[in-house]
């Protein structure tokens, strides 16, 4: 088997203010966007924030949430 393309799909109640972050804050450059999804170019693989979320209410807390994503940066402009 040959990966060709590795990525992370995010699936968020905030989608618009997912994507503000991403793009503004984090500066990842936007590869294609719909209504309801944005693909990101995240290095070498990719990043795709989608509206909505299957996770449960009671347990949307961030001790909860099984991933997390690490960036190691040198700096970061604010």
């Amino acid at each position: 088997m040959k990966i060709q393309q590795t990525g992370f799909v995010l699936n968020v109640e905030k989608y618009e203010e997912c994507v503000t972050f991403y793009s503004d804050i984090i500066g990842l450059p936007i590869v294609k966007q719909k209504d309801h999804l944005t693909n990101f170019r995240f290095g070498e693989s990719y990043l795709l924030i989608e509206k909505g979320t299957t996770v449960p209410e009671e347990i949307r807390r961030a001790e909860m949430v099984p991933y997390v994503i690490r960036l190691n940066v040198a700096d970061v402009d604010l």
